[in-house]
């Protein structure tokens, strides 16, 4: 990602995770075209095992595997372009501020600090908002790993 928001990617594409439409492994950069973004800038990028979450600021958008519903869209299918989340798939039809992914799974943080994932161990197909996991402060920032999810709340907690 630059500092004017445009997206670059590279590397291995095998599931589409790159955006370009394809499925082929790319050695250097190529940029992502603003008209595949809706025309937005991009603000946050996350990267999983294979897919990738694209945060602009016309909401959120993925692209790679579907598996266990990781990319939000109401089922498993792979998307080889970055594709717009519906906002109303989120619960409050939250605006999502951050980004996380892990291996089969996608984690949004919401403006009031609310989390939605897919869980991958349930294979939820749309994100799903996790209820009262955390210490009851509110989420500031989410990360994931291969299976597992971690927020640090403003009390200054961190939570997985």
């Amino acid at each position: 990602m630059t500092a004017d928001g445009t997206l670059l990617t590279r590397r291995r594409g095998a599931e589409g995770q790159l955006g370009h439409g394809d499925a082929q492994y790319r050695l250097r950069p190529e940029w992502i075209g603003r008209e595949l973004l809706g025309g937005w800038p991009v603000i946050m990028v996350a990267c999983g095992a294979q897919h990738t979450l694209v945060l602009t600021v016309g909401g959120l958008r993925t692209c790679g595997s579907g598996k266990c519903g990781a990319l939000g869209h109401g089922d498993e299918a792979d998307k080889l372009v970055l594709t717009q989340v519906a906002q109303e798939r989120f619960e409050g039809n939250a605006q999502i501020v951050m980004v996380a992914a892990g291996l089969r799974h996608s984690v949004g943080m919401g403006a009031e600090g609310c989390i939605s994932t897919n869980n991958e161990m349930q294979d939820r197909h749309v994100p799903t908002l996790l209820g009262a996991v955390f210490d009851g402060g509110k989420t500031m920032m989410v990360a994931a790993g291969g299976g597992h999810t971690v927020a640090v709340t403003s009390k200054g907690n961190l939570s997985a």
